[in-house]
């Protein structure tokens, strides 16, 4: 980023006023002074730098502040004037102390002219030129429109295949695979969902094996997040995101009802997204967080969803 902001800086010829650099954050906040005729198109070249979070132009009129502060002056320096005159006129020997009295009151002007002078050479400088305060900031966590988005609730309900591929499966527990649907629901800009769904066997399920699941309540909490470096999830189409599900299921048979906690890490992608739906598809891997079960329970997942807006 520095790289970047050095050239624009070198490019448009800027005046560096003020560089504060915080490496704890990664955010660079610079003052730049720049002359009228260039400000337009500096200000359309700052939105090339990166994602602009917040644009804000601001105009001061100094005429009036400069009027006051011209008249301020010409008291002052009047005032000094006539004092530096009495002064000259005294003998310090016989008056000394009326002479120190109008000393001190001569550099107490002297001094006020100086602020005076200060604060209208600022007010000059600001008409001369145009101040743009510019806040570099690396982002760390993914972000969507605003900073504080990150966490807005939303209202985002939708369904879900399942593909339960099961890697090492025992006929006695569990059929090959299992295929089912669930209901998902998006409640964060940061993906963050719940899901809630059943499974029913689709390869080598057999009915005669009274332990073996025919179906699977499944349920969980999940979280998503989006590459740093590839978009954030601004994209319209195939938005990369990796994240995590974690919850369990409920495995019944004619004969047994049991109960696992599970933890999915997965990998997905989002095939379209707009303002009013999501499509995105994930791979994942399920494994059953119990001693007995975790060799003969974990597999692959697949799921494809959909989420609208409400």
């Amino acid at each position: 980023a520095d790289g970047v902001v050095n050239s624009f800086i070198k490019k448009y010829n800027l005046k560096v006023e003020n560089l504060n650099k915080d490496g704890f954050n990664k955010s660079n906040n610079y003052t730049l002074l720049t002359k009228q005729n260039t400000f337009d198109e500096i200000v359309a070249e700052i939105n090339n730098l990166g994602i602009v979070t917040l644009h804000k132009i601001e105009t001061k009129n100094n005429i009036n502040l400069l009027r006051v502060l011209e008249y301020d002056l010409d008291h002052l320096e009047s005032q000094a004037a006539h004092y530096q005159k009495e002064l000259e006129k005294l003998n310090l020997d016989k008056n000394e102390e009326y002479y120190h009295k109008l000393w001190d009151s001569e550099r107490s002007f002297s001094s006020a002219i100086y602020e005076k002078n200060k604060t209208r050479m600022e007010l000059l400088n600001e008409v001369e030129y145009n101040k743009i305060i510019l806040k570099i900031t690396e982002k760390n966590v993914q972000e969507l429109n605003r900073p504080d988005e990150f966490s807005e609730f939303i209202n985002m309900p939708g369904v879900e295949t399942h593909f339960f591929y099961i890697e090492n499966p025992e006929s006695d527990t569990s059929a090959d695979a299992y295929l089912g649907g669930s209901l998902r629901y998006m409640f964060t800009r940061g993906r963050y969902y719940f899901t809630v769904g059943a499974l029913k066997p689709i390869m080598n399920g057999d009915s005669s094996v009274l332990t073996q699941a025919n179906d699977i309540l499944i349920y969980g909490i999940g979280k998503d997040f989006y590459p740093r470096y590839l978009g954030q999830g601004r994209r319209r189409f195939f938005n990369l995101y990796s994240g995590f599900l974690v919850g369990g299921m409920i495995l019944t048979s004619e004969d047994n009802i049991y109960h696992l906690f599970t933890v999915e890490p997965h990998i997905g992608v989002e095939i379209f997204k707009n303002q009013y739906f999501i499509i995105d598809t994930r791979f994942g891997y399920l494994i059953p967080i119990e001693q007995d079960k975790i060799k003969i329970l974990r597999g692959f997942n697949h799921s494809l969803s959909l989420n609208i807006v409400f």
